[in-house]
């Protein structure tokens, strides 16, 4: 997988790092402080200052965008969006701060909120405000968007899973399900591709056990199969996509068999185009 450095995410940490030691010193100051240090930094250093506005109006601007499609702004809130509304581009902002210090004190905080937001908020936020509005602003906003909707294999998330070995399995799980989750969020066609390639995976070896061992009963296992076998791609995508249940089922399976050895898969492989109908093997082709 092809990662770049995160400039923003790294302006976000240490925003976030000096106002955690902020509070603990000065607690009720603590904003007074942070915004007095962002002064300090326009003074000593006028492009990282431009980046951190830039960053920190982005981030308030699509939160407050964000929860006004919930109706859950407060007055204040309102009049902030308004105002931001009216901003047209970096230059704009830096001369409205200028003419207004407030604004600062309305956005500086945001890039802290974001920056506390787990991963799948986060992902939500960068559907907020169009890709060209946003580079008005912000380039290394559009890279990070790449970065975390991107497209992913089936071999990225074994990697995930083989390569972190002082990680618990639980753990990297874990992860995988939330890359699942905020592929779904931004790149969908990219989320469809990456859980049919496992479930074909998933379908080959579980469906083999039925067959050999139709004694056993695996309750949703067994589920996965029938929606795989009673349904067109298309739903099946949309059935999955509404039990978690069952995508995290499929990645387990999927792993357990990937990392399996050889033998074994290359015994699974032979049972399953001797054994599994022409129908369902020609619907998972298609995939």
């Amino acid at each position: 997988m092809v990662s770049f450095y995160n400039f923003n995410d790294q302006i976000r940490t240490m925003l976030n790092e000096i106002y955690t030691t902020l509070s603990k010193k000065f607690k009720n100051e603590k904003n007074i402080k942070f915004y007095q240090l962002i002064e300090d930094i326009k003074l000593e250093n006028y492009e990282l200052y431009k980046n951190i506005i830039s960053l920190s109006f982005l981030d308030s601007y699509r939160m407050l965008l964000d929860k006004k499609k919930y109706n859950n702004l407060t007055q204040t809130e309102e009049d902030c969006l308004v105002q931001f509304e009216q901003i047209e581009d970096i230059d704009d902002l830096l001369f409205t701060i200028d003419e207004n210090p407030n604004i600062l004190n309305l956005i500086l905080l945001g890039t802290i909120k974001f920056k506390n937001l787990n991963l799948k908020g986060q992902a939500n936020m960068f559907l907020q405000v169009s890709d060209e509005k946003t580079l008005k602003f912000n380039k290394f906003y559009l890279f990070e968007k790449h970065e975390m909707f991107k497209d992913r294999t089936k071999n990225d998330i074994i990697s995930i899973f083989v390569n972190n070995k002082n990680t618990k399995d639980e753990e990297k799980i874990y992860e995988i399900l939330n890359i699942l989750d905020i592929m779904y969020i931004g790149n969908t066609l990219g989320f469809s591709k990456l859980l049919l390639d496992m479930l074909k995976v998933f379908y080959k070896w579980k469906k083999v056990i039925q067959l050999t061992k139709p004694e056993l009963t695996f309750g949703l296992e067994d589920e996965i199969l029938e929606i795989v076998e009673n349904n067109t791609i298309d739903n099946i995508v949309y059935l999955l996509s509404c039990s978690p249940n069952l995508i995290e089922i499929i990645v387990t399976d999927f792993l357990e068999y990937e990392t399996n050895e050889i033998l074994f898969k290359e015994k699974i492989e032979k049972l399953y185009e001797k054994m599994v109908s022409r129908e369902i093997k020609i619907k998972l082709k298609e995939v």
